[in-house]
């Protein structure tokens, strides 16, 4: 009998040691503007003489958003709880509704600790972000006084007529010593050899080995946009990474191609609005897979 009482009194001691464990994952918002920077608390808190594992974050909590910074975990003691916790910095570039999936918190024997709950956030473009759209005021009504545009319609009356007389003497001053046109055939380059001199001419610079790495990124991307909208027709100048590599799954580029497409423009994107330092690797990779699209595609 007093086994088990014993029995009993040990399995409630490990339920209620396993409900003082638990781990959030919290954000001053659930909306954010796409390109923000925001910070995501990961949290853990464990009665003090129990041992977890943290989990790992290394360039991604899921597919959408990309980590820019981890903090030092923190750790402290609060009401005979340990507490441990770790600033995650996170963006997003594309306008999506982002899930936080839970996450398991194991000790040294692979036994659940705590585990989070889903957190959903939201990520929206910049239109849609601000107030609700307010109807345009309508012009006021003024009178109108003819006194006011006096001297403009006299000086422009005047302006005309010199114009016109100018115009004339042009016409019949050119018409009386016409030569025979001399055509010049000027001859078209490819879209392909045009995106291959500039890349030649950005080569040459040695922009990123001289530390000008967003310059370097900024004309790649430039130039590949140029050669898309040549070449496909597609408004890749005015269109964002997510529009562009819509437009390009409806032609005929293989997968392959648009994989390095994508990834070129991401890491552009990156230098240039999150501020990040793509490494030598990841400048002569853009670099090289920037050359083989050209080739390939054009």
């Amino acid at each position: 009998m007093r086994k088990v009482i014993f029995i009993v009194c040990l399995l409630l001691s490990t339920l209620a040691h396993a409900s003082d464990s638990t781990f959030t994952f919290t954000t001053k918002s659930k909306i954010f503007i796409i390109g923000d920077q925001f910070e995501i608390t990961a949290q853990l808190r464990l009665p003090i003489n129990s041992k977890a594992v943290w989990p790992v974050f290394i360039d991604t909590i899921n597919s959408k958003l990309e980590i820019i910074k981890l903090s030092k975990r923190d750790s402290s003691i609060e009401k005979n709880q340990r507490v441990v916790s770790q600033k995650i910095t996170v963006t997003c570039f594309e306008k999506a509704f982002v899930v936080l999936a839970p996450v398991e918190i194991k000790n040294d024997s692979g036994k659940l600790v705590a585990r989070s709950t889903a957190q959903l956030i939201e990520i929206k473009d910049i239109a849609t972000a601000g107030d609700t759209i307010k109807d345009i005021k309508a012009p006021l009504d003024t009178p109108f006084i003819w006194a006011e545009i006096k001297n403009e319609l006299i000086y422009g009356s005047i302006a005309l007529v010199a114009l016109t007389a100018l115009v004339i003497f042009l016409w019949w001053y050119f018409k009386k010593r016409k030569k025979p046109a001399v055509e010049i055939v000027v001859p078209e380059i490819s879209a392909k050899d045009a995106a291959l001199q500039k890349l030649l001419l950005l080569d040459n610079k040695k922009l990123w080995q001289q530390g000008q790495i967003k310059e370097f990124q900024s004309e790649l991307s430039f130039l590949l946009r140029e050669f898309i909208e040549k070449k496909f027709g597609v408004i890749a100048m005015e269109l964002t990474t997510a529009e562009i590599m819509q437009q390009m799954n409806r032609t005929a580029v293989p997968t392959n191609e648009k994989e390095k497409l994508q990834r070129i423009l991401q890491i552009a994107d990156m230098t240039k609005f999150a501020k990040a330092e793509p490494s030598a690797n990841e400048n002569e990779l853009c670099f090289t897979l920037t050359k083989d699209f050209i080739l390939t595609c054009g």
